[in-house]
């Protein structure tokens, strides 16, 4: 694949990065404080060889500044139009219009809306924990309630991958480092 492709891929993968800051309790001002969030991410992050294509993860709801929209999407490059149109096919999937901070911090299963003889639909006791993806029966399975650490988890777990992508970024921050593995490796992260 084209360099370009893989620079897109790594924008889409990242565009919502902020959301687990912003849960997690880092502040930005304004509507869609995720995509500043995200931003700070990438300009902290990311290897600088590969930030300038990051462009979408700031800019996937128009650029602003001090929340007021000084460029709409349409009018910025075609990166930022292909994440922010995949950022929207995507949203279409939500039954509601989720704002920019949401209700629950708390993943909930779909598993929750199931209704059984003993469970009627809207009972939701299906929530997943917050953790490092692992093959651990309490991080792939819901429990039945929400966590009551659940603030002190997504710290950690936000502190955790920026921890981790800065490890990442110590390897491939050389000019000839591959953005494919690159783009593989915090896929993995």
């Amino acid at each position: 694949m084209r360099e370009e492709v893989y620079k897109a891929a790594l924008a889409g993968l990242l565009h919502d990065v902020g959301k687990l800051g912003r849960l997690a309790g880092e502040f930005a001002q304004g509507p869609y404080a995720h995509a500043l969030i995200g931003d700070r991410f990438v300009q902290q992050h990311v290897p600088e060889q590969w930030r300038a294509a990051m462009a979408p993860v700031g800019w996937h709801h128009g650029d602003r500044e001090n929340g007021k929209l000084k460029q709409p999407v349409e009018k910025l490059g075609l990166q930022v139009k292909i994440v922010a149109l995949a950022d929207r096919l995507s949203s279409g999937e939500r039954e509601a219009h989720q704002e920019d901070t949401p209700r629950t911090k708390q993943l909930l299963s779909v598993f929750g809306r199931v209704e059984t003889p003993k469970k009627p639909a809207k009972d939701t006791g299906a929530y997943f924990i917050p953790s490092k993806l692992k093959l651990s029966r309490d991080v792939i399975f819901p429990s039945p309630s929400p966590v009551a650490d659940l603030d002190c988890r997504l710290g950690k777990l936000w502190e955790g991958l920026k921890r981790d992508a800065a490890a990442l970024q110590q390897v491939y921050s050389s000019d000839d480092a591959g953005i494919g593995s690159y783009l593989e490796s915090m896929f993995y992260l």
